[in-house]
């Protein structure tokens, strides 16, 4: 089993560009964020938001087309193929959206995590609900019961960093509850670093921290313990507003003032004035 380590995952003006048939997409835009070991982070936003990319970027799974990622000392960005697999094996425990991506098809429930290096089978397997399926082969699980499987072979692996794209989509109320509790064992027990993508409101406020994503720029932070929101501003002065915030502006515009160190922002007077008549 592979020793956690208190290195702090740094992203720095985080690009990510796919080139289509016609068009560039920018999937992740000038994302600046700082994970810290032992916390719980959720990446929100909706479909096409950048999120799945996001966490590809920050397990080394895909490579920025700019912008830095550091882990403690590594620039992880600037590493070699070669390189980068190896430090992907000694850190990374990444749970694929599609259960089966994670799982070997001919193995048992215990096969895979003995291959964790996990310990008693049994166990583990007992702690989501897994006992009596330890001798079932993948293609015998059902798709939540695969997503528990991969869930508990990331946590068994003791790596530093675990980052799942929705781990509880395929589970009830009572296992996706399960699920959280083990990841905030994995992050506060063990010092893991956790981040997930979820749509899922049942594990939204339970994060330490929730980063949300609009078209793949980072708009908030929100540390759930303080019950503060950040705004963040990007290398070019940009702001992107909170939904309810944009409901303010129905033009689009806005007036700017700056009093005493405080940056005020309202409607401008014409728009105002139009929503009196």
């Amino acid at each position: 089993m592979t020793g956690h380590t208190d290195a702090v995952v740094t992203a720095s003006q985080l690009v990510r560009v796919y080139r289509g048939l016609t068009e560039e997409v920018q999937a992740v835009r000038g994302v600046d964020l700082v994970l810290e070991p032992g916390s719980l982070t959720a990446v929100l936003g909706p479909s096409g938001s950048g999120k799945s990319t996001l966490i590809r970027l920050l397990a080394g799974l895909d490579r920025p087309s700019a912008g830095t990622i550091t882990h403690g000392s590594t620039v992880v960005s600037d590493l070699s193929a070669t390189r980068l697999r190896r430090w992907r094996h000694r850190n990374v425990a990444f749970v694929h959206q599609r259960p089966r991506s994670n799982l070997v098809e001919h193995l048992t429930a215990a096969d895979h995590i003995g291959m964790a290096g996990a310990g008693d089978a049994d166990e583990v397997l007992g702690s989501l609900g897994l006992t009596e399926q330890a001798r079932h082969r993948v293609d015998q699980l059902s798709g939540g019961e695969q997503q528990r499987l991969a869930l508990l072979m990331a946590m068994a692996s003791g790596r530093s960093l675990l980052v799942a794209d929705e781990p509880t989509a395929h589970l009830d109320d009572e296992r996706a509850g399960q699920v959280l509790d083990r990841l905030r064992r994995s992050a506060e027990s063990d010092g893991a670093t956790v981040v997930y993508t979820t749509h899922d409101p049942r594990i939204t406020q339970e994060a330490d921290r929730l980063l949300h994503l609009d078209h793949g720029v980072l708009t908030t932070e929100h540390d759930v313990r303080a019950a503060t929101r950040l705004g963040v501003i990007d290398a070019s002065g940009r702001l992107q507003l909170p939904p309810e915030a944009r409901l303010l502006f129905p033009t689009s515009r806005v007036a700017i003032e700056v009093e005493d160190g405080r940056v005020v922002l309202h409607p401008p007077p014409d728009d105002q004035d139009a929503g009196d008549e």
